[in-house]
C-alpha cells in the first residue's frame, strides 16, 4: 500500500486541508477521492512529492497542517466497483 496526499483549491469546502489516501496504486487513490469528493479537490501527490510540496509551502507561509482522516482502500473490494 502507498500513501498519497490530495489538496483542495481556493473557495472549496476543505480549502487548506489535506486528504491522505492509502491505496495500492496511484489510479486507485484518485478513484477513491472521486468517490468521496467528486471533482472538488485540486492536486494529487505521492508521499515523497508531498514532503517537497509541504516544505515549499511552509517557506512561502502557506500552511497545510490540517489533515482529514485518511481514506483507506479496501483491498477485498473488487477494483471494478471503484468509480
Amino acid at each position: 500500500m502507498n500513501l498519497y496526499y490530495f489538496t483542495f483549491g481556493a473557495k472549496q469546502e476543505f480549502e487548506g486541508y489535506v486528504q491522505p489516501v492509502v491505496a495500492s496504486e496511484y489510479d486507485i487513490a484518485r478513484k477513491l477521492m472521486l468517490n468521496k469528493y467528486g471533482t472538488n479537490w485540486f492536486m494529487q501527490y505521492s508521499a515523497n512529492e508531498w514532503e517537497f510540496v509541504k516544505l515549499n509551502c511552509a517557506l512561502k507561509g502557506i500552511p497545510f497542517d490540517r489533515e482529514l482522516p485518511p481514506i483507506i482502500e479496501d483491498r477485498y473490494k473488487p477494483k471494478r466497483y471503484i468509480y
